[in-house]
């Protein structure tokens, strides 16, 4: 079995907009090297007005727009 769960993070706050900020600076502050993470994905969606106002559904992942900073290695070699 192979989980893909390196860590959750989860918050606490008295509002939503304090918890999304919350969230916010512990996924900036975040550091994982040697693997690929969605730490740019999660907090662009937090950064959304859709999710800030409450209104995000899955629906709408699958049309979100986020271009990840990643190359794609289609054969290894020397400069991989």
């Amino acid at each position: 079995m192979d989980d893909t769960v390196a860590a959750k993070v989860i918050v606490h706050a008295p509002t939503r907009a304090e918890a999304i900020d919350k969230l916010s600076a512990a996924l900036a502050a975040t550091r994982l090297h040697g693997i690929e993470t969605n730490l740019a994905y999660v907090s662009a969606i937090l950064a959304g007005d859709m999710f800030r106002q409450g209104e995000m559904t899955t629906k709408y992942l699958s049309t979100f727009p986020f271009q990840p900073a990643t190359v794609d290695v289609l054969e290894p070699g020397t400069q991989t």
